[in-house]
């Protein structure tokens, strides 16, 4: 973390770049700056937060330190993880569209041929897969997903679907969260979970082989976007035999990363 630094009475500076606060503590409890290059102020009352009521000073710096904190994602807003069902479908359909929009080479899936299917093909996905959702609030932020091979020889794998959360998630351990409630979910019905992830997707692989997923293979020109080819990494995770005592929706810890999506 770079350091505070005070230029005056109740002026302060921190950090540096696109990141860099400036502004300055009020004597009414009030904060107002700016972050980086950003055009507008930003303000707060430090009694907008119960834990910081506290006369004079203390409470000014208080909520700087809190500031700080969010914006080095060592503090993070809560999201919950539930499973996704017909009745999510409008909320489903929007995030996934905007997945397959924005980040294209993730998905074997395209833009252009899911946005031509009706509300009822998204329903029919999320009851005959399943799906977690990422929320904060009532704000579906996230998917992951896991489809079930059904042939006698192969119905002990699982493939993951479908990951993706919205970048104004990403850091709030959204990702992992989801990772780790498919995992939950696949304990104990399934021997093994399979992915694919884009081969320069790194922090992706990375968060995968954090939660015990191994690269087993890379196949290369996987995808063809626009006349480019991807490789994808195949990444596995053999499953223990017992299943937890719980799956019930998670909250993540402050500051894990979130992943960009595997394959689906």
């Amino acid at each position: 973390m770079h350091g505070l630094q005070c230029a005056g009475q109740g002026a302060f500076e921190y950090g540096a770049g696109p990141r860099q606060l400036q502004g300055d503590l009020g004597g009414n409890g009030s904060w107002h700056g700016s972050v980086g290059k950003s055009a507008g102020a930003e303000r707060c009352k430090v009694d907008d937060l119960a834990f910081l009521r506290q006369p004079g000073n203390a409470a000014r710096t208080a909520f700087l330190f809190y500031y700080i904190m969010r914006q080095e994602n060592i503090l993070q807003s809560p999201c919950t993880v539930r499973r996704l069902d017909a009745t999510y479908a409008d909320s489903y359909r929007q995030l996934r569209l905007q997945a397959l929009r924005d980040c294209p080479t993730a998905f074997g899936s395209s833009w252009e041929e899911e946005s031509a299917q009706p509300l009822a093909w998204f329903a029919g996905r999320l009851e005959s897969a399943l799906m977690l959702g990422g929320w904060r609030g009532e704000q579906l932020c996230g998917t992951a997903g896991f489809l079930v091979h059904d042939g006698i020889k192969t119905r002990h794998k699982g493939t993951i679907v479908g990951v993706y959360v919205h970048p104004d998630a990403r850091g709030s351990g959204m990702g992992q969260a989801l990772i780790r409630g498919l995992v939950a979910q696949a304990t104990g019905k399934l021997d093994t979970l399979l992915l694919t992830v884009q081969a320069s997707n790194t922090a992706a692989q990375a968060l995968y082989r954090k939660l015990g997923f191994e690269a087993y293979g890379r196949e290369p020109r996987a995808l063809k976007i626009d006349g480019r080819f991807y490789d994808e990494i195949l990444m596995a995770l053999r499953l223990p035999a017992t299943a937890p005592s719980t799956i019930a929706a998670t909250t993540p810890a402050a500051g894990q990363p979130s992943s960009r999506p595997a394959q689906g």
